[in-house]
């Protein structure tokens, strides 16, 4: 059971920090000085520093993709500067940092170049429904057509690395951690790759794309509470009435980015949250910079344990 709280009277035991949709955007990011973004995630930073001195050190910080805005290496060196100063800001050190790519990871530069790529995104998007999930796992497990998938996640995959949170075939379609939280129970946090299928013949990815239950298996074991970081959310896939069902019976605390839509939704046994975006496009309708600090307790035991969630949605104006 889950129990939502805005109260600060105990002692925290994880605090997630929540951040997607940063978009470092080259050539700005590479010189500060010329970066007009640059003032909001420092003001991110420093807001994210003071509140921690009250809510306690960052246990885990969850980025939710589109890291970059056009998968390029120097926005990627640019982000990984400001995310080693953000963790070291809420005092969580960068092995509890933890990555997923979105849309904007991608280059699609490589797939309009790349016929093996194009080719392998072509057999999974026409293969009908039922055969759908058996041609992703055979061109995934291939490992010619599994590199040519992730060829577009270059230079993203590159900057995972230092995270180990980099995806490769034949074994890791996405990737799982295990995070103690007290009691015996664990916090696994699944993060899927919601990308492969982004791009395909240079089209919006608007209900495209395939997540399959490759990725939504979320096994519901005995002391794990199972967190999904997804940069899409369920209604831009394909199947997304499959992943509806299995990430809402099988996870307890739901990560999405993408819309810039900071929103927080509350059901009986989860809970889902978007994180908005760090650095929407400034001329966006809307345009509101955001993030979330997440806290997660387990209280009581036995039959009466339950999972209490603390969240603090915040939003720059």
């Amino acid at each position: 059971m889950l129990h939502f709280s805005d109260s600060q009277d105990r002692i925290n035991l994880m605090l997630l920090l929540h951040i997607s949709d940063i978009h470092f955007r080259a050539p700005d990011c590479v010189n500060p000085d010329l970066d007009p973004d640059r003032p909001f995630r420092t003001r991110l930073l420093q807001d994210a520093r003071e509140r921690t001195t009250t809510l306690g050190p960052v246990g885990a910080i969850l980025v939710g993709g589109d890291i970059a805005f056009k998968g390029d290496p120097q926005e990627y060196r640019a982000a990984f500067a400001w995310i080693n100063d953000l963790a070291q800001a809420c005092g969580c050190t960068l092995e509890r940092v933890f990555v997923i790519p979105g849309n904007h990871d991608v280059d699609r530069g490589i797939i309009t170049r790349a016929p093996s790529t194009r080719n392998a995104q072509q057999a999974i998007k026409q293969a009908s429904s039922q055969r759908r999930e058996r041609e992703l796992r055979t061109q995934f497990s291939d490992l010619d057509a599994g590199k040519a998938l992730l060829a577009p996640l270059a230079a993203y995959n590159d900057f995972a690395k230092l995270f180990n949170c980099q995806v490769y075939p034949p074994e890791r379609l996405y990737w799982k951690q295990d995070l103690p939280l007290q009691d015996g129970v664990h916090l696994r946090i699944h993060g899927l790759t919601s990308t492969l299928l982004s791009g395909a013949n240079g089209q919006d990815d608007e209900r495209t794309l395939y997540l399959s239950p490759l990725q939504t298996v979320l096994d519901p074991v005995d002391d794990v509470v199972n967190l999904v970081l997804c940069h899409h959310p369920p209604d831009w896939f394909t199947d997304q009435d499959e992943i509806h069902d299995d990430i809402c019976g099988r996870a307890a605390i739901h990560l999405f980015g993408h819309k810039h839509r900071q929103r927080v939704m509350q059901e009986v046994n989860y809970i889902r949250f978007a994180a908005g975006a760090v650095n929407p496009d400034r001329n966006e309708a809307g345009w509101r910079p955001g993030y979330n600090l997440i806290r997660v307790d387990v209280n009581g035991a036995g039959q009466d344990r339950t999972l209490d969630i603390e969240a603090h949605l915040l939003e720059w104006q």
